[in-house]
């Protein structure tokens, strides 16, 4: 017979309150403040995204703030709106109460590798990133093609996929860009950690690349 203490509805009820008391402690570091806590932009609001730019990553914006997706990877060139989307999804879910944790790729990866005196925040930033209801992931590729960086993402979005947490991803990479970004020499002509990396993306993900003939919001 289940154990009724160990159903996925009440999992993840226990893994968002421990989430909630552990960002609540780390939230006193500068560093780890800076990285989540995003100050309020109203100009970011879904109501103002501009008519001109890719109506279709909006849609799937607002699908994923909905739950309806519920693990997407904008891609695209630089200055397409994917971050500003990312964080018009990061307000409306706040508003809703729900607990996010917005994550730039690179930082994530750094905090991971402190240790010694910082080797209580090293455990926690990693079980925050796998456990939050919504976890926002930016700048998919800037983080370095390593092997150390490619199985932290294979065990954080493992998890957060067997859990059902949702995860929104953007990049400048495109999977096909990704599927040539994360080969390592020494598993050529072999499969390898970027191997399995890349087949949980491409198979997990709602994937959208705004193109690059879409007007920089930057502009």
């Amino acid at each position: 017979m289940p154990c009724p203490l160990c159903s996925p509805a009440i999992l993840r009820r226990q893994a968002r309150a421990n989430a909630d008391k552990d960002i609540k402690a780390l939230a006193q570091n500068f560093i780890f403040a800076n990285m989540v806590n995003l100050p309020y932009d109203p100009e970011l609001s879904f109501e103002l995204y501009p008519a001109i730019a890719d109506q279709r990553a909006k849609a799937l914006a607002l699908s994923f703030t909905s739950g309806d997706t519920r693990e997407l990877l904008l891609s695209g060139p630089p200055g397409r709106g994917k971050s500003g989307l990312a964080k018009s999804a990061v307000y409306a879910l706040q508003e809703q109460g729900v607990q996010v944790v917005w994550l730039p790729v690179a930082g994530y990866m750094t905090l991971c590798k402190w240790d010694m005196d910082e080797k209580k925040m090293e455990t926690n930033i990693r079980q925050i990133a796998k456990r939050v209801e919504v976890l926002v992931l930016d700048d998919l590729g800037v983080e370095g093609a390593t092997e150390y960086t490619i199985r932290e993402l294979i065990e954080l979005l493992e998890y957060r996929h067997e859990n059902g947490l949702r995860t929104f991803i953007t990049s400048n990479y495109t999977i096909k860009m990704l599927a040539v970004y994360w080969k390592i020499d020494k598993y050529a002509g072999i499969p390898g950690p970027g191997d399995r990396l890349l087949d949980r993306v491409r198979g997990w993900y709602t994937k959208h690349e705004i193109p690059a003939t879409m007007p920089s919001m930057r502009n």
